[in-house]
């Protein structure tokens, strides 16, 4: 439900935006504001090829946040998609992408990272962190967290049980 709500905000949010004639010419609208990428390919268009963003792209859209290597969009579909070509300057070796609670407090030590995440209790977190070594541990709220890591973006999903109070998140390395 939330999806749904964050596509036709962003459908909108590109027509506002959007120039009426490039717009329909070029069969697709995208705005890039720092690692954003947001793309609506429209549903008339002359062309049936889809549109493709070259790249390694998390999908924002996705409750996995999964990492996708190049993006195509077929006639009527939207994207929300992180350009993990995008760096920070002076970022470290650990680095809080994208989370779908809201993250506080973020402590960044020699070989650990610790923060705190807040949302609501009925869902399950997904955050997604630039690390350049594998964890060999990762806790939230005192329990064991769910973790993978994709070696070709140097990132790792650690996903874990939503509190509105926050929960303690740390990960070794």
């Amino acid at each position: 439900e939330g999806a749904k709500q964050v596509q036709a905000s962003v459908r909108r949010a590109l027509a506002i935006r959007g120039e009426e004639g490039q717009y329909k010419a070029r069969g697709h609208l995208q705005i890039r504001r720092g690692p954003y990428l947001i793309a609506h390919r429209l549903d008339e268009t002359n062309t049936a090829e889809d549109i493709r963003f070259e790249g390694r792209y998390i999908d924002l859209f996705e409750a996995e946040l999964p990492v996708l290597q190049g993006v195509a969009l077929k006639p009527g579909e939207d994207c929300l998609l992180y350009d993990l070509s995008w760096t920070r300057e002076g970022s470290g070796a650990a680095e809080i992408l994208i989370s779908s609670s809201q993250i506080r407090d973020e402590r960044l030590e020699a070989n650990r990272l610790t923060f705190f995440s807040e949302s609501p209790s009925d869902m399950t977190v997904s955050t997604r962190i630039r690390m350049a070594n594998e964890p060999v541990r990762a806790v939230a709220g005192g329990q064991p967290a769910e973790w993978s890591r994709d070696a070709e973006s140097g990132t790792v999903l650690v996903r874990y049980p939503g509190s509105p109070e926050g929960v303690e998140v740390t990960l070794e390395w």
